[in-house]
């Protein structure tokens, strides 16, 4: 960077399986039934996932909201005037560290073109999803796409420089990285439904100016304590605290969200090929809803509510009729099952004391 500047690190965790990918598709052998087509994450010579600086960039100017301009420069140019290069570099996020003992989701497959290691020794995983028909947002009939996904827990590292200009930028990127470290930011596809969530430590915060002295010697200059206390001090409205909302799932029998890309990995008796339920990587193995199934659900859910509400709709022909006579039907079944009990409950009874009068016990 030409001029004085400030650099800044930061380490980011992922918090859920993340990927960024970049066109690439490899087949990779043992994933599904047969050799299947994996789309592939960004990655550096060695295979390990790299979070692009292209991706990271985004991300943070949509996150910047009024000070999006001020920090990237603007979104448009309307006149060759008004033109201004935007105050922020960033640099490719390389990974820092991976789970031990990562397994399940194909984590021991070899990685693609050749590189040495296994995909759970990368920090990464293969992951099955089912394909959307996009003309009618529902899902394709025995269908399945592959990606390469970050596990969570793995973390990265996250290089931004700062030009020192009087533009308040230092102010603007504090509140930025406030962002990050107490609300999360957004990486890659499937942010709808969970995916792609990273967040800062502000603990591991690193800051320091870069400037030329009047000898022509470059300076440097610790900054961290300074701005660890002013990005800590920022108050974040997290979106979370305002329009998040906590689910508790019961369930009330056996369940099981399927791993579709672990099917047919073993056999049962008789040759049946054994269902893989979804892990959690790196917390033992525990089984995990993924929020793909989640947002699936949900979203079926608001449609047929939605659907109610329309009587004029194909598939709500005589629904509400349907629904309170089967509303009237349970009610008159209970009704009779009260009488039933009420009757049985008294013969008992006389029964009973039929018994106890002849001196039998009851």
């Amino acid at each position: 960077m030409i001029g004085p500047w400030t650099e800044i690190k930061l380490t980011v965790t992922v918090l859920a399986p993340l990927h960024v990918g970049t066109g690439e598709a490899s087949c990779i052998n043992g994933v599904g039934k047969e050799e299947t087509e994996v789309a592939l994450v960004a990655h550096d010579l060695s295979g390990k996932p790299v979070l692009p600086a292209s991706s990271i960039k985004g991300a943070l100017r949509a996150l910047a909201g009024s000070d999006a301009d001020t920090l990237f420069g603007p979104s448009t140019i309307a006149a060759a005037t008004v033109g201004k290069a935007g105050m922020v570099s960033v640099w490719n996020a390389m990974l820092l560290y991976v789970p031990p003992n990562l397994a399940g989701s194909h984590a021991d497959k070899s990685l693609p073109n050749g590189s040495n290691g296994t995909h759970g020794n990368a920090g990464m995983l293969i992951e099955a999803r089912t394909a959307v028909e996009p003309a009618l947002g529902v899902a394709f009939e025995n269908r399945l796409f592959h990606q390469q996904m970050v596990a969570p827990c793995c973390t990265f590292a996250l290089r931004l420089g700062l030009l020192d200009r009087q533009d308040n930028g230092a102010a603007a990127l504090q509140k930025l990285l406030a962002l990050i470290c107490k609300d999360g930011l957004t990486l890659g596809g499937g942010s709808g439904y969970g995916q792609g969530r990273l967040q800062g430590d502000i603990k591991t915060l690193e800051v320091s100016q870069h400037k030329l002295g009047a000898d022509g010697e470059l300076a440097k200059t610790d900054m961290s304590s300074a701005w660890l206390a002013e990005v800590d001090a920022v108050d974040v409205a997290t979106a979370a605290s305002e329009n998040a909302a906590t689910l508790i799932l019961m369930c009330q029998g056996p369940y099981i969200s399927l791993d579709s890309s672990m099917s047919g990995s073993g056999n049962q008796k008789d040759g049946v090929p054994a269902l893989q339920p979804l892990k959690l990587p790196g917390h033992n193995n525990k089984a995990r809803l993924s929020g793909a199934s989640l947002h699936g659900a949900l979203r079926a859910r608001a449609v047929w509510l939605s659907r109610l509400k329309d009587n004029a709709h194909r598939d709500n022909r005589d629904l509400r009729s349907n629904l309170v006579a089967a509303s009237a039907a349970r009610m008159a079944n209970g009704t009779c099952r009260a009488q039933s009990w009420m009757r049985s409950t008294c013969s008992r009874q006389q029964n009973c004391c039929s018994a106890s009068m002849a001196g039998a016990a009851c």
